[in-house]
């Protein structure tokens, strides 16, 4: 009786989702919990012993909310490896343009300042730090981050790591969006991170959510990631939220941010 009370008053409150909100638009593609009428409500999910230390052992990279691990005055200065070639020294440049375009944030040729992020050549990775990690830190960079279609968006992504984002599909509240899987259970790719802010709506067409797999599908067949490897809507709201005083989300529509949070208690993920 008390399960079907909740899968009700659930239902009621996202029937109330407006009409005018479509699919198409920016609000509704960043996941407002599209619950299937079939999916049982239960109790909050607990991690379990083993969990909690790999969440542990990302939580001290975890910091979105961490205002020292964001880069001071929104300014990153830079190297570029001289080992890239021409074409993959433009790809840098026009991936640091975007920021430039849709931000406050600035990247500035390194003279003296003590921390930097270097943009190196690697054999076999795409990688970054997350967000400033003091001294010289590498965003590492393979020919398949600019050669290979299934990484598109690569340079963009690894530099979101530097500027502290980590990926939409570690957040404590992805169970309520996407269903992962097989491999994406041990992936230290997909282990959950707490300390970030996940008030922002779930965005399945973030840079920072991979795209579909055999391990990772969106729980009502949405396409995840980006398709031309650009940012989307809410990654250039939440990067000028961190970065330029611009509004949150949840002062923008404070309804929608209650509805949203009271929505997803019965599948997001919480610590002890």
């Amino acid at each position: 009786m008390v399960y079907s009370t909740i899968y009700i008053l659930a239902w009621y409150f996202i029937s109330l989702t407006p009409k005018s909100w479509t699919r198409s638009s920016p609000d509704a593609t960043s996941g407002y919990l599209w619950m299937k009428e079939n999916q049982k409500l239960g109790k909050p999910k607990i991690l379990n012993r083993t969990q909690r230390w790999q969440k542990y052992e990302f939580e001290r990279k975890s910091f979105l909310l961490d205002r020292i691990k964001h880069w001071p005055n929104s300014v990153v200065p830079y190297e570029i490896d001289p080992r890239f070639d021409s074409w993959e020294k433009k790809k840098i440049q026009k991936a640091i343009a975007l920021f430039h375009s849709v931000s406050c944030v600035r990247f500035v040729p390194k003279s003296d300042e003590r921390d930097y992020v270097k943009f190196v050549w690697s054999r076999s990775k795409c990688h970054s730090s997350l967000g400033r990690v003091g001294g010289a830190q590498s965003i590492t960079l393979s020919d398949a981050c600019f050669y290979l279609s299934g990484y598109r968006g690569s340079v963009v992504h690894e530099v979101m790591h530097a500027l502290g984002f980590i990926h939409e599909h570690q957040r404590l509240d992805r169970d309520c969006y996407v269903n992962v899987t097989g491999y994406g259970k041990t992936s230290s790719n997909f282990i959950y991170i707490s300390g970030t802010d996940t008030k922002f709506p779930y965005d399945y067409t973030s840079i920072m959510h991979y795209r579909q797999r055999e391990y990772l599908t969106g729980r009502n067949g949405e396409k995840l990631g980006s398709e031309d490897g650009s940012l989307s809507y809410w990654d250039i709201k939440k990067l000028n939220y961190v970065y330029c005083g611009k509004p949150h989300f949840c002062d923008v529509r404070p309804k929608k941010c209650t509805e949203i949070e009271e929505a997803e208690k019965f599948c997001r993920v919480t610590l002890h």
